[in-house]
């Protein structure tokens, strides 16, 4: 078994894990190490783990159940008739129905998945890596240098109260080209994302939105928001290394490619 199938495995084995144990703690110092492709496999771990947890929620199990298993009739060994009384069809009913509905859910929120691993990356992203490869505080200069990398017009805002733009770069997630540029307010630092909404199958919507991923807590130790909107067909999501720090920030989409 390669490394990577190791890593693969043990990923596998410490998702149900709380948050502070050792062992899933080691696994993520593991997944830090091993780069992109670990993160992306880890983050699609933990969301899904959550919708599964939702959707187990969601299903009604008979209070009985126990009961009802509890009637099936041991047969010998010899054997091969299957008596299935009642009670065990109400049992393997309820067993249908709980994987009927985490599949119905999980293709309901496929999209929304990769929204929530998007968000959780760009944490991640802000939190440890904030380098960028074009250096430039000229919005003109840098939306030119940043289009010849895509294939999709780049937005970047003006801001209120205002943030100077410090440069930035191409980033993927998994094969979803995105731009990432780095803004600065006095000390404070904010990682901006730009990406095609299209690729996501993302409608527009109106007013920003604050979200607090409940998988930050993973990846950063206090909780984490981000300030994520809509412009025309493109995504944005705003992250700072302190949610309180989003709160009185409002992206004003003036300043586009001209």
């Amino acid at each position: 078994m390669s490394d990577k199938d190791k890593l693969r495995t043990a990923m596998k084995e410490v998702i149900t894990l709380p948050s502070d144990d050792p062992l899933r703690l080691e696994v993520e110092s593991q997944i830090s190490q091993a780069g992109e492709w670990a993160e992306k496999e880890w983050l699609d771990l933990l969301i899904i783990d959550e919708k599964m947890k939702l959707a187990l929620q969601k299903v009604e199990v008979p209070a009985d159940i126990r009961e009802k298993l509890l009637l099936i009739p041991e047969e010998s060994p010899r054997r091969f008739t299957l008596h299935l009384r009642p009670g065990f069809l109400a049992g393997m009913s309820a067993i249908v129905l709980l994987i009927v509905a985490i599949i119905f859910f999980y293709n309901k929120h496929v999209k929304s998945n990769q929204v929530q691993s998007l968000i959780v990356l760009a944490i991640n992203d802000h939190i440890n890596n904030r380098n960028i490869e074009i250096f430039s505080g000229d919005i003109d200069g840098l939306k030119s240098e940043l289009k010849n990398q895509v294939d999709f017009d780049v937005i970047l805002p003006k801001f209120q109260p205002d943030l100077s733009v410090v440069g930035g770069r191409l980033c993927k997630m998994v094969t979803y080209p995105l731009v990432y540029t780095l803004w600065k307010d006095r000390s404070r630092e904010y990682s901006l994302f730009q990406f095609k909404l299209s690729d996501l199958g993302i409608d527009p919507f109106n007013e920003p939105r604050f979200i607090t991923p409940s998988d930050g807590g993973a990846l950063h130790k206090s909780p984490c928001e981000v300030l994520w909107w809509t412009d025309e067909s493109y995504g944005f999501i705003l992250v700072a290394e302190r949610g309180e720090f989003l709160r009185d920030i409002k992206p004003l989409m003036t300043s586009r490619k001209g």
